[in-house]
């Protein structure tokens, strides 16, 4: 039996192929919504493939017993790299969808514990690294991982679906943004980060509940209704003396009235202590709420803008969130 986990009491143990599929499941999960599902699901099968030996169970064995091990003198991440690349890539310089695929998901799967270089400082390429680095290791995991986990027909024809999702998406950008050659490898990068994310998030959300012993949940649809009415009845209560104070319940309806409004690209502006943040999120539930999206995402350009909002934000929403 080859070990992906082993619990802190010792007492249980996860395999290699329960965790690659657990992974895969969730990655898929969470790219679906995006036209991105077999992206998922193929780089959570392929990611800890390299984990498919007796030299990474000696490793973990030695580790959870508290011996000394050398961190990261068994490499995991290489081997799904290898996979897609020696059997996807054509290595003759030429750049066709079925390069790109096996690139983007290799990329995903190389950086899933911390991203790597595709190209150095020092111009040195991060794919022939993975590949150089140690192939005699890499193709006797990848040959037990294929024997106990997923058979190569059922890669292949995950890699033709997600060949067929990363087409979809170049079409869209193309179609959509009117963008040219060095624009389009900018959202490569961008659907590399989005892949990899995913990938991140359904391997650790899978560990986390082994490691916890508790079953994994089903994401929850979060109640906007709650919220938006949170939010609401907190501003009612806010003071409404001054021209100040006046102005801020002004553009504040404003934004939830214009939550009606379809989807696209909205700007507010107004000056500082105009309650931009407040204003903002109430534009930000009341739409999710209409439109019925997965998620609000807040983004800013410091991390001191972040930290000093996150507390307004939370207190706005309270616990109506899970």
């Amino acid at each position: 039996m080859y070990c992906a986990h082993i619990s802190a009491d010792l007492s249980r143990k996860q395999t290699c192929s329960i965790h690659s599929e657990a992974t895969a499941s969730l990655a898929e999960s969470i790219l679906t919504p995006l036209g991105l599902g077999s992206c998922g699901k193929l780089v959570g099968f392929l990611h800890d493939c390299g984990k498919f030996s007796d030299e990474f169970n000696t490793y973990l064995h030695k580790a959870s017993q508290g011996e000394p091990v050398k961190k990261g003198s068994v490499i995991h991440s290489f081997a799904g790299v290898r996979y897609l690349l020696d059997n996807y890539h054509s290595k003759n310089n030429t750049t066709n969808l079925v390069d790109i695929t096996a690139e983007i998901l290799a990329a995903s799967i190389g950086s899933h514990h911390g991203f790597m270089d595709i190209w150095d400082e020092n111009h040195r390429n991060g794919f022939y690294h993975r590949m150089e680095h140690q192939p005699e290791y890499d193709n006797r995991a990848i040959n037990i991982f294929i024997s106990e986990c997923i058979s190569k027909k059922e890669i292949e024809t995950l890699f033709l679906s997600a060949q067929q999702e990363i087409s979809t998406f170049i079409q869209e950008k193309i179609s959509t943004c009117h963008c040219n050659a060095k624009e389009l490898h900018f959202y490569f990068g961008l659907l590399v980060r989005l892949i990899t994310s995913a990938l991140v998030d359904a391997d650790r959300t899978d560990t986390r509940c082994f490691m916890q012993n508790v079953p994994i949940s089903a994401p929850v649809v979060p109640d906007w209704t709650a919220a938006a009415d949170k939010i609401n009845h907190d501003i009612a209560s806010f003071p409404c003396e001054t021209p100040i104070q006046e102005a801020r319940h002004i553009f504040s309806n404003l934004c939830a009235d214009s939550a009606e409004r379809p989807s696209g690209l909205y700007r507010l502006d107004l000056p500082t202590g105009g309650g931009k943040t407040l204003s903002a999120l109430r534009f930000a539930l009341h739409h999710a709420e209409k439109h019925k999206m997965r998620r609000v995402i807040y983004v800013a350009p410091l991390l001191s803008i972040i930290e000093q909002n996150a507390k307004v934000i939370s207190n706005a929403v309270g616990n109506t969130i899970p």
